[in-house]
């Protein structure tokens, strides 16, 4: 990305001066504020993003955890118990 200054620079240099150049120096400005904006909010996106990423996989944890304990409190049949019966 070209500094300001050098964006001064190939301003004189191409004969730009007096209201255009003000003009195009606020234009410039501008730009490079919306692009560290820009580059903010693909950072928010991306942390946004991994947030998901650990609830899901969280989610998916959760899932699986229930299921293994339906399972183990499932009767799969009749149980018998033989006790011997002591007086």
């Amino acid at each position: 990305m070209t500094t300001f200054n050098e964006f001064q620079r190939e301003l004189q240099k191409r004969g730009i001066d007096g209201p255009n150049a003000y003009m195009f120096t606020l234009i410039y400005e501008r730009l490079i504020h919306v692009a560290k904006e820009v580059e903010t909010q693909s950072e928010i996106c991306l942390a946004l993003a991994n947030s998901m990423e650990g609830v899901v996989g969280l989610h998916e944890q959760t899932q699986r955890k229930m299921k293994e304990l339906a399972k183990h409190n499932q009767a799969e049949g009749i149980e018998v118990k033989s006790e011997p019966y002591d007086n």
